[in-house]
């Protein structure tokens, strides 16, 4: 059983998921991390599951359209111990997965959300978007009492056992995906830390 399973969802992300697939493997084909690498084909009409086919991920097909969808699809395959999420699109840092798995171990912590306020890239997300992320933490915080600084951030660290207790027919098959893993985890008592990332400028359109 692999260490740690990280699942992506993509949709014709042909520019770039053949570098973030290089990142992950450059980062820990020399460690003594056992991992797989899902992608999660969302009805790409380009060569994304081609490329990730041959740089050695598991690609799966997602004909339901939605973020939600792919990443309901993704986990229920993922084997790891531990999961890590990121899009395909080289937005995300997966060259930080030991660092993230280090403090998860030494904190004893069952989910890590990733802050994108931490270090935006020039041009990596706009102003609306800035604006609009801040006012939904800002009611999520409220509604569940949790401390966190960017509620639609798509890059996590958890352990799988998280997984078999979420309830995949009830929640959101788009993005709300995102926010609602983590009211659910902030509701169940888990221990979550929120941890500020390097966010980059996404490759392609």
């Amino acid at each position: 059983m692999p260490k740690v399973s990280v699942v992506i969802p993509a949709y014709n992300e042909e520019e770039a998921i053949g570098k973030t697939l290089e990142e992950i493997h450059d980062t820990l084909r020399d460690t003594d991390i056992s991992y797989e690498i899902i992608v999660v084909d969302n009805n790409s009409t380009d060569k994304t599951g081609e490329i990730a086919r041959s740089l050695g991920a598991k690609v799966v097909v997602e004909r339901k359209q939605g973020y939600g969808n792919a990443y309901k699809c993704g986990l229920k395959q993922a084997k790891g111990e531990i999961i890590v999420t990121g899009d395909a699109d080289g937005t995300y840092p997966f060259n930080k997965i030991p660092y993230f798995l280090e403090i998860l171990e030494r904190e004893n912590l069952d989910f890590i959300n990733t802050n994108r306020f931490g270090k935006l890239e020039d041009g990596s997300m706009s102003s609306l978007h800035k604006f609009g992320n801040t006012v939904l933490s800002l009611w999520f915080n409220i509604l569940f009492s949790g401390k966190i600084k960017d509620s639609q951030s798509g890059m996590w660290i958890f352990r799988r056992e998280i997984i078999d207790r979420l309830n995949f027919e009830i929640m959101d098959g788009g993005m709300p995906f995102s926010q609602e893993i983590k009211a659910y985890v902030c509701h169940l008592g888990y221990r979550v830390k929120e941890i500020p990332i390097e966010y980059r400028k996404r490759i392609g359109e």
